[in-house]
Parts: C-alpha cells; sequence; structure tokens
C-alpha cells in the first residue's frame, strides 16, 4: 500500500512539473495594410523590419503568473505580443500577434497547425518569413 501512494506521489509530481513547464506559441497575422499586395508582386524577397509596438507583453497572467503557480498549470498563463512589419520603400505596412500559452492547455493547443511547442526565441525570424511566403 505504501508503494502505491508513493508511486501516486511521483505521477502527480511529474504531471504537475509537464503542466507548469508547457508551453505553446503561434504567431498570426493581425492586420494587414497593403503589405501582402507588395509582397505578391515581388519576384525576390523583401528585406522587412520587424519592431515590436508593445514594449511589455500584454495577457492574462502574464506577469503575476500566481493563479498559474496556485493552480500548477490549472489556470493558465497568457502572453501577447504585437509586432509590426515594415520594408525600406514602401508605405504599406502589416501587423502579427505573437501568442503564447503556458500550462495544462499546451497539451491541447500543440496539435493544432498554427501552434508550435516552446516559447518561440526568434519570433522576428518566423514572421519575416511568413510575409516573405506570402506570394
Amino acid at each position: 500500500m505504501h508503494s502505491i501512494a508513493g508511486l501516486m506521489k511521483q505521477v502527480v509530481m511529474v504531471l504537475s512539473t509537464a503542466a507548469l513547464c508547457g508551453c505553446a506559441y503561434r504567431v498570426a497575422l493581425k492586420d494587414d495594410r497593403g503589405l501582402e499586395a507588395v509582397v505578391k508582386e515581388a519576384t525576390t524577397p523583401i528585406p522587412f523590419q520587424v519592431s515590436k509596438e508593445n514594449k511589455l507583453p500584454e495577457g492574462f497572467q502574464c506577469f503575476e503568473p500566481m493563479a498559474f503557480l496556485l493552480t500548477a498549470g490549472l489556470i493558465p498563463a497568457h502572453c501577447v505580443e504585437t509586432y509590426e512589419v515594415t520594408a525600406p520603400g514602401i508605405e504599406a505596412e502589416s501587423t502579427y500577434k505573437v501568442t503564447t500559452m503556458r500550462g495544462w492547455v499546451t497539451f491541447f493547443l500543440m496539435p493544432l497547425p498554427e501552434w508550435h511547442a516552446g516559447l518561440g526565441r526568434n519570433p522576428e525570424a518566423e514572421i519575416k518569413r511568413m510575409a516573405n511566403s506570402r506570394n
């Protein structure tokens, strides 16, 4: 009986650790203000400039993840960062949104096609790749 209780404690500890460490992110086009038409007409990749619009990420439990920690990831931490994409000499621009989720919800998000495992360490490079692939 004692070994079953010890095993259950270990299972709970592993699941809680996985939930607290589980992260998923996605990069999505928020607003296209003419840049897609420019990309479609271009014959070579455009040297985009990506700049972060918001200084600090927005979202629920992003900076003060008290509920996230107290519930062992049951209440997720949700962060949103906004990036503006421009190209030199072109007045058109686009806005991309990078959403990051942490907690149990990531186990359900990761199988979806738009979501990726991890924190998205280099969103600027992924945004440039996505912007150039729209042609």
